[in-house]
């Protein structure tokens, strides 16, 4: 049994290390690319716990791992790491599941592959921390629920769950909490004994309050609690509400002193160009463009927008496959409650369905479900629904498909020309993110070809880079700057400015640093008219060409006389 297991463990785990040697590896969102680089002290020179989105306590072992081996991506080794170990979990329990129904090696093998390939994989070579979270949420779920009390490793299983619970706070505490019902669901359908369950919770509980004191010290100092004040109220306007239009509300932004080019300066996220945002004017803007949707949309007109983004997202065609695979496994459990009468069981995959058309509606209504977000939640699903047909089918006869020969080839041939579809579909769209990202690539090679410069670039130009994921990475100082964006404005932003040699405002530098330039397709009248308050004479001189969406775009010096 025992040499079962290692062939089925090497074969498995050589599996994915091949796969991840023969496709290229990217990050999905430019949102980890960002924190990566805080992480590693390539934006302020030393590592940098406050990954803003990610919490402060993995930050801090981030930034120990840089801190003492220089030279390493491990932002993307670890997020890898941490779904290679949730695949080992997976394996785990599927190969003693196999060995308790006296399965072949070639048997599980097989399935895993299968199984990794079409749900994990994807996710895997194209990483970021929203799926990640419901990636070690949906595996702590399931290990959980599948972890039997007569297991001799009862006590080390449930301490993997709460490592596994814990990483996923961390990483994106609100998966956590979109997986919060799911697991609420098999923690009380869990045969286990109530003070069991008691004392599992507060240990998971105590952890969980151990990170949220760890950061509100991190980020408890005014400058911080004012960033991220600024940062929710961006985030309402940017994701949510919109920028209200300049003319029809010209009598609220003449009120708080924005002129028209300082609204089209927002549209256009430069929001370099936006005086006093961050000292309150986000938080004016946030409030008012709130009052007018609400005030231009009625509550029916809102339900309908919102069961519209709910059916998109439950039907985006991204996630078709997990989406089904997931009705498929909760459509099996509860065909197997009702032919053996088990109430407890159908009324728990019951309960999954309808926290799924909660979260939905709920995310619906808030006009913003991103296609990750559903990744995310139909991952934590299945766990749940997997959990609880493992623990349904352990103890019971499985059905026998190699009785029918024949009925067994045409299973394992559909299986193998989708193994093989799926593999191809992931591997064509990794070399396409490579290719694409290779152009980002090219253009972080221009600043450091021109390090003693700084340079500005319009937010909408990077905002659909992400990066490639590369072992070995140089952590050169950053000199590359964007307009916009959630990192705009925020400490880890102004001290960037200083390891530049910036002790302005990044509009001040722009005009009187001799070698701080903009990267713009033509100058920007706007910008233009912003300097006016202060300047003369404002000219641009094109002085250099960037590689740009594989074309060269022109940099600009911005010059103007003296100061009005």
């Amino acid at each position: 049994m025992k040499k079962q297991t290692a062939i089925v463990w090497c074969v498995c785990m050589l599996y994915l290390l091949i796969i991840m040697q023969v496709i290229p590896i990217t990050y999905a969102i430019n949102d980890d690319v960002a924190m990566r680089d805080i992480a590693s002290g390539s934006l302020t020179g030393t590592p940098d716990y406050h990954l803003i989105f990610i919490k402060a306590a993995f930050g801090w072992v981030l930034t120990g791992l840089y801190r003492c081996f220089e030279g390493i991506d491990w932002y993307g080794c670890v997020f890898l790491g941490m779904m290679v170990l949730c695949c080992g979990i997976l394996l785990e329990r599927w190969n003693s599941w196999c060995i308790q129904k006296g399965k072949k090696p070639w048997y599980i093998i097989g399935w895993y592959v299968i199984g990794i390939t079409g749900i994990l994989l994807e996710h895997m070579l194209n990483f970021q921390f929203t799926v990640t979270a419901a990636i070690l949420a949906g595996t702590a779920i399931f290990l959980y629920g599948t972890a039997g009390r007569e297991e001799n490793n009862f006590y080390g299983r449930t301490g993997s769950v709460l490592i596994l619970l814990w990483l996923s706070f961390c990483v994106r505490s609100d998966v956590l909490f979109m997986a919060v019902p799911f697991g609420g669901l098999i923690f009380l359908a869990k045969a286990d004994s109530i003070k069991r369950k008691v004392i599992t919770a507060l240990i998971a509980m105590v952890g969980l309050l151990g990170i949220m004191v760890f950061e509100k010290e991190a980020y408890g100092s005014e400058e911080w609690q004012a960033y991220l004040s600024y940062n929710d109220e961006r985030s309402m306007v940017y994701d949510y509400y919109g920028v209200p239009a300049y003319e029809e509300n010209r009598e609220f932004y003449e009120k708080i002193g924005l002129k028209e080019y300082d609204v089209e300066n927002l549209k256009r996220y430069n929001l370099c160009f936006v005086n006093d945002l961050e000292t309150g004017k986000m938080h004016q803007i946030a409030g008012y463009a709130k009052e007018q949707y609400f005030a231009e949309n009625s509550l029916g007109k809102r339900i309908k927008a919102g069961i519209k983004a709910a059916l998109k997202g439950e039907l985006d065609p991204e996630n078709l496959l997990l989406n089904g695979l997931t009705k498929f496994v909760i459509g099996f459990n509860i065909f197997l409650s009702l032919k053996r009468k088990k109430k407890k069981e159908f009324l728990t995959n019951l309960g999954f369905l309808l926290c799924e058309g909660g979260l939905i509606s709920y995310l619906g209504l808030q006009g913003r479900f991103p296609t990750r977000v559903g990744t995310a939640l139909f991952l934590i699903e299945l766990g749940s629904a997997a959990a609880l047909l493992y623990q349904e089918e352990l103890g019971t006869e499985s059905l026998d498909w190699r009785k029918n020969k024949v009925r067994l080839s045409y299973i394992t041939g559909a299986l193998i020309l989708l193994f093989g579809a799926r593999l191809f579909s992931i591997k064509q769209k990794q070399q396409k993110m490579y290719q694409y990202n290779r152009e980002y690539e090219i253009l972080q090679d221009f600043y450091q070809e021109h390090e003693e410069n700084v340079y500005f670039i319009a937010e909408w130009f990077v905002s659909g880079y992400s990066d490639i994921f590369h072992l070995q990475r140089k952590n050169s100082k950053a000199n590359g700057f964007e307009m916009g964006g959630w990192l705009a404005l925020s400490p880890i932003y102004e001290e960037e400015l200083r390891q530049n040699g910036i002790e302005c405002s990044a509009d001040e530098a722009i005009i009187e640093n001799e070698n701080v330039y903009v990267i713009l397709v033509a100058p920007s009248s706007k910008i233009e008219a912003h300097y006016e308050e202060k300047y003369h004479d404002i000219m641009w001189e094109q002085k250099d060409c960037a590689p740009v969406f594989s074309t060269e775009v022109p940099v600009f010096k911005i010059i103007g006389g003296e100061t009005v």
